[in-house]
């Protein structure tokens, strides 16, 4: 007679759902949360462009307006401006939108801002684009032109 393990019912049982519990494996990851904005915003398409917000899109539509009557030209989006300290290249600043406006016949450079969303990193930029290429940043958004 072979001299192996004996055990109860209940340690048996015991055993068995342990192990069963190991095969199976770890519990499923829940499903991926959607990922919430840095700012809240709610990123949109409008005339096939993609948007950040949908202020944004609303503001991009209103200069697009101002176009088609003529008080605006070269109405531009996602414009680069480089910025630079002692010749090096130190980044970029990019403006939401870039135009001529023909009544103040002036460049116009636009950045759409919300209160969270002026941080010192866009000031230093706005401060810098001043500084560096004598340009004025006009900054509209909620409650602002």
């Amino acid at each position: 007679m072979s001299k192996g393990l004996r055990y109860t019912e209940e340690q048996l049982a015991a055993i068995t759902k342990r192990n069963a519990d190991l095969v199976k494996g770890p519990a499923p990851a829940p499903p991926p949360q959607k990922k919430v904005a840095k700012y809240r915003n709610t990123p949109i398409e409008v005339d096939g462009k993609q948007f950040d917000s949908k202020g944004e899109a609303e503001r991009f539509l209103q200069l697009k307006y101002r176009q088609m009557a003529g008080e605006i030209d070269g109405l531009r989006r996602q414009v680069k401006f480089g910025l630079t300290v002692n010749g090096q290249s130190i980044g970029v600043y990019i403006a939401d939108f870039v135009y001529y406006d023909s009544k103040a016949r002036r460049l116009v450079v636009e950045d759409w801002k919300s209160p969270v969303s002026k941080t010192d990193l866009y000031e230093w930029k706005k401060k810098h684009l001043l500084a560096e290429h004598g340009i004025e940043i006009l900054e509209t958004g909620h409650g602002k032109p």
